[in-house]
């Protein structure tokens, strides 16, 4: 569970701390932000790859000795280098794998791992439109009971324009959510990462989850419910409609809709979280 403490320190950073400097604000939660997806994509790959116990066996580091009986038989740079134990650490997995396989096999067998690494996490197209079509629903049912009786809320047009901007800001935080917190907390409650489980383990995993997407919009009260609300029906049912890009339109709409029919109301005042919330 260390990859979601990890995420969730950057989030306060790139939230409470980088806010700090207002001049190079954006520029800090765009390095934070890609280190957090690195690591998220690190991690997969190696619970891809199983446990070191399941890899092939590496050569054991040479002893002192042999070292120094390497280097005096003259033995080239090259070698004696690699029988020195930081240089084995570094380059021993690539020395010591296994023999690679021809062209013809080898990029299949690359695509299958790079696909089985990326699919957990939704990062897939072939189940796009029905997944949009739940996602959507899901969203339109959660927000149509908002906009009804709000001031703001009665004739004004969808920014459709706005639309890609917010795609992407909902796909890298979908991205976080799901590849830091869902995946882990899935399998810390002994769930399989690929297969579909019952309907109140799939919500208790999101409600995890979930959590950490309340908090990481604190200190925002309106935000923080209807965030939460909405990333608990979306994680519940992501499982098995798991798609990423399904489930970042359906964030970017209802952003797009609380943004333009919600904000201001008497309880949704913004869209600000960490320290700006309380700035005027």
């Amino acid at each position: 569970m260390a990859l979601p403490g990890f995420v969730l320190l950057l989030l306060v950073l790139a939230t409470w701390v980088a806010p700090l400097w207002p001049e190079l604000t954006v520029l800090i939660q765009a390095i934070i932000g890609g280190i957090g997806c690195a690591t998220i994509i690190i991690s997969q790959l190696s619970a891809v790859a199983g446990p070191a116990s399941d890899r092939p066996p590496r050569l054991g580091l040479l002893t002192a000795r042999q070292a120094r009986r390497a280097r005096s038989a003259r033995a080239g740079w090259v070698e004696f280098f690699f029988t020195l134990p930081v240089f084995d650490a570094v380059l021993g997995p690539v020395v010591n794998r296994p023999p690679r396989l021809g062209p013809l096999t080898a990029r299949p067998a690359r695509d299958h791992f790079v696909s089985a690494a990326l699919a957990p996490l939704g990062v897939r197209v072939d189940n796009l439109l029905p997944a949009c079509g739940v996602f959507l629903a899901v969203t339109a049912g959660l927000t149509a009971p908002a906009l009804i009786g709000t001031r703001t809320g009665a004739g004004l047009p969808f920014p459709l324009g706005e639309l890609p901007r917010y795609f992407l800001w909902a796909l890298f935080q979908q991205f976080v959510a799901i590849g830091a917190f869902w995946l882990p907390f899935r399998r810390a409650m002994g769930l399989s990462v690929e297969e579909v489980a019952s309907f109140s383990r799939e919500v208790a995993v999101a409600a995890a989850a979930a959590l950490v997407f309340v908090v990481a919009h604190a200190p925002n009260p309106g935000l923080m419910l209807l965030g939460g609300v909405a990333e608990l029906a979306w994680l519940s049912l992501f499982g098995r409609f798991r798609n990423l890009f399904a489930l970042s339109l359906a964030h970017a709409a209802a952003a797009l809709v609380v943004s333009h029919h919600l904000v201001p109301s008497v309880w949704l005042t913004s869209m600000r979280v960490g320290p700006s919330y309380w700035e005027l």
